[in-house]
């Protein structure tokens, strides 16, 4: 069975970084040359990827982010899954608390302030999208800061919200059984209880063609804007790479290589 989740770096502790593609192409692919750029180091580093599987268990574009930010939170925060098991674990076993003021021995306390962190901020989820991928880390972002969580949106030539596009509109129409119509149609159907409040994004990478800029600028009037030369196809790749990379760096607090 095809994976949600690709292992692009191994992932450390804190600051995952995470890349969701387009509506064309792999994660892994997409953002092949990106990643040779970016000294991620032990952050780590995941990608995010379309399935039938994963598609099948979703009706609207809500259930669809939802999803997304599940698999994000269980594979780019250890810490948190490791806080929830602790907690259910100390629950069912009161036995293993300290005989001295009813909390958990060291080792517990400690696992669970570490991973109080990723709410309180100083775990910071690094999310990046490209094309499509931005409408789905701009609305996984929403979602995972109204529960408290700290996020860095880096987006790259991709729309944020606004109607469906026309070549969005085409996959749809032309592949309507494909992932990416799949995805469209997800789109369209919409749904109940997705958090879109917090439109900020840290950054926003945009080619010639401006995917999508103008609901960026009308949305998120802080977000730091780098115009690239280039077509929308070509933003990734070797001409343009470099310097998507210094901005993504200089975003996410790292280097580049």
């Amino acid at each position: 069975m095809q994976s949600e989740v690709r292992l692009l770096q191994p992932p450390g502790a804190w600051s995952p970084w995470v890349f969701i593609p387009g509506i064309v192409g792999d994660v892994a692919t997409t953002y092949e040359h990106l990643l040779q750029r970016l000294d991620i180091g032990c952050s780590g580093a995941i990608g995010l990827d379309y399935t039938p599987q994963l598609l099948a268990l979703c009706h609207c574009w809500s259930e669809l982010i939802s999803e997304f930010a599940q698999l994000l939170l269980k594979h780019a925060c250890p810490l948190t899954q490791s806080r929830a098991m602790i907690t259910k674990t100390a629950a069912a076993n009161p036995a293993s608390a300290s005989q001295v003021d009813g909390r958990p021995p060291d080792s517990e306390r400690a696992a669970l302030d570490m991973s109080e962190t990723c709410v309180e901020g100083l775990c910071t989820l690094k999310l990046v999208g490209y094309s499509f991928g931005c409408r789905i880390a701009h609305a996984v972002s929403c979602l995972l800061k109204s529960m408290g969580y700290s996020v860095c949106l880096m987006l790259i030539d991709g729309p944020i919200g606004g109607p469906i596009g026309s070549f969005e509109e085409a996959v749809r129409a032309n592949s309507p059984h494909s992932l990416g119509g799949r995805l469209v149609a997800l789109l369209a159907a919409g749904g109940d209880g997705l958090v879109e409040e917090c439109a900020a994004a840290d950054v926003y990478v945009a080619s010639e063609a401006r995917v999508g800029i103008e609901v960026i600028q009308e949305a998120s009037p802080t977000t730091t804007i780098v115009q690239l030369r280039g077509s929308h196809q070509g933003v990734l790749k070797a001409s343009n790479v470099a310097a998507v990379a210094a901005v993504l760096a200089e975003a996410g607090g790292i280097q580049t290589v």
